[in-house]
C-alpha cells in the first residue's frame, strides 16, 4: 500500500511540475480553485476545462463543506449534482481534479471565531487553500501566479466597484487580499472564454 501511495504521489508531482512548466509560456495558471457557487452555476464549464487536460482543479475542504450546506437549501439540486460529480471523479482518481489534503493548509488547528459568519469563514478557508498552493508551487524566479480562484461574478463586481451589496463587498475584500499575494481571480465563465480565445488565436 505504501508503495502504491508513493507511486501516486510521484505521478501527481510530475503532473503538477509539467503544468507549472507550461505556465511559464502561458497566460493561464495550472491550478484552478473554484468556489462552491461557481461549481453549482457552471459545472458544465468545469467538465469542458477538465477535458483539455491542461489544468489541475483543487476542491478545497471549505468548498465541500459549503456544498454540504447548500444541498439542504434552495440550491439543493445543483449542489447535489456537483457532489455526485466530484465523488465520481475522486473515485476514478482523475489526476486533473482532486480534493485538498489535510496537510495542505497554511495554519493548522485554526477555529472559526464565534462572531464570524459561517459563509465568510468558509470563504476565508477557501482563499487560504489558494494561498497555500500559490506559496508552495510559485516559481521563485518568475514570481508569476500559479493559482486562479474562480469565484462568483457578484464578488468580482464588488472588487471593481460595480456591486455595493454588503456581503459581496466583504468577500471581495478577502479576494483583494489574495490578489495582493499574487493570486489571480476570475469567474469560471470568464476564464473559459479567455482560454477559448487563446486557442483560437493559436490556430489562426
Amino acid at each position: 500500500m505504501k508503495a502504491m501511495a508513493h507511486q501516486r504521489l510521484q505521478s501527481e508531482v510530475a503532473t503538477l511540475e509539467e503544468a507549472s512548466a507550461k505556465k511559464k509560456a502561458s497566460l493561464f495558471t495550472p491550478y484552478l480553485l473554484p468556489d462552491a457557487q461557481s461549481l453549482c452555476s457552471n459545472l458544465h464549464i468545469v467538465k469542458k476545462l477538465l477535458k483539455t487536460r491542461k489544468f489541475v482543479f483543487v476542491i478545497s475542504k471549505a468548498v465541500i463543506e459549503t456544498l454540504d450546506g447548500l444541498k439542504k437549501g434552495r440550491d439543493s439540486y445543483a449542489a447535489r449534482d456537483v457532489i455526485k460529480f466530484l465523488e465520481k471523479e475522486f473515485e476514478d482518481r482523475n489526476k486533473f481534479i482532486r480534493a485538498q489534503k489535510d496537510s495542505e493548509v497554511l495554519y493548522s488547528g485554526k477555529k472559526k471565531p464565534m462572531k464570524l459568519n459561517q459563509e465568510v469563514w468558509n470563504f476565508k478557508q477557501f482563499v487560504s487553500c489558494a494561498l497555500y498552493f500559490n506559496q508552495t508551487y510559485t516559481d521563485g524566479e518568475s514570481n508569476s501566479a500559479v493559482v486562479t480562484m474562480l469565484v462568483d461574478k457578484s464578488i468580482l463586481d464588488a472588487v471593481d466597484g460595480r456591486n455595493q451589496d454588503p456581503k459581496a463587498l466583504e468577500l471581495s475584500s478577502i479576494v483583494q487580499d489574495a490578489q495582493s499575494e499574487g493570486i489571480d481571480a476570475d469567474t469560471l465563465l470568464g476564464f473559459y472564454k479567455s482560454w477559448q480565445k487563446s486557442q483560437s488565436a493559436d490556430t489562426a
